[in-house]
């Protein structure tokens, strides 16, 4: 059995908690849509997901899995009701850290008050061709509050069939295991044992991963820590 999170929220002093509240129970008859920003864990999950639900049908590609288009997302759950969308969730402050080691179509100075774009070149192709124009946010935790903001709203607009997962509990080889029950946790270790994805700089495996991951904070400044704080609108609760 595959259980996936789905995250409630609750906001306090204008800042939205992520929190593990359900799970979900995949059918045979579902297709699925891993979608996150860059650096989110989409290769990951994916992989996890593939080795754990071999029945499931298919792993739809009806929509680029970075896209920026809340409308994209709506007109796909609209006119596919088999169709799930599994969310993957990174903190803000490894994913500024995974962003600046590598990315990918952004172009920005690398600091994190600058303006960031997202330049059309392949996802353009992957995307809705109706938007060809960059977008652009006034910094790099604009952007990241642009995704999840998104991503919140169109699991308002379907509850029952947008899903989120956390990066941090992916990279954790004993809660990927309880997540992914299908799989031995020897499974689990062999599959976060290698690089998720041939592009990007990616980490070898996933005790590299969790070890960043601790020390992430002690990477930034405390002007960068005050901020990220200061400008971002989602913080991941406690389990």
């Amino acid at each position: 059995m595959l259980q996936i999170y789905t995250l409630d929220s609750f906001r306090q002093d204008n800042k939205i908690f992520l929190l593990v509240d359900q799970t979900l129970v995949l059918q045979k008859t579902m297709n699925l849509e891993v979608v996150g920003p860059f650096s989110s864990g989409t290769n990951l999950v994916r992989r996890l997901l593939v080795n754990d639900v071999p029945d499931v049908q298919n792993f739809s590609f009806r929509i680029w899995k970075h896209s920026v288009y809340e409308e994209n997302f709506l007109h796909l759950l609209n006119t596919h009701p088999d169709v799930q969308v599994v969310v993957c969730v990174r903190d803000v402050f490894s994913w500024i850290q995974s962003m600046l080691k590598c990315s990918y179509e952004f172009r920005w100075n690398k600091k994190l008050e600058s303006l960031i774009y997202l330049q059309f070149e392949t996802s353009q192709k992957i995307d809705s061709p109706v938007h060809s124009e960059d977008m652009k946010w006034d910094n790099i935790v604009a952007c990241h509050n642009y995704y999840y903001s998104m991503y919140q709203r169109v699991s308002e607009a379907f509850p029952n069939r947008v899903r989120f997962i956390r990066y941090m509990d992916i990279i954790d080889e004993e809660k990927a295991a309880q997540i992914c029950s299908h799989l031995t946790l020897e499974k689990v270790r062999e599959i976060l044992g290698r690089p998720a994805k041939g592009h990007g700089n990616p980490v070898q495996n996933n005790h590299e991963a969790l070890a960043k991951l601790q020390k992430v904070q002690s990477l930034f400044s405390s002007e960068e820590i005050a901020f990220i704080n200061k400008h971002s609108k989602f913080l991941e609760g406690q389990v």
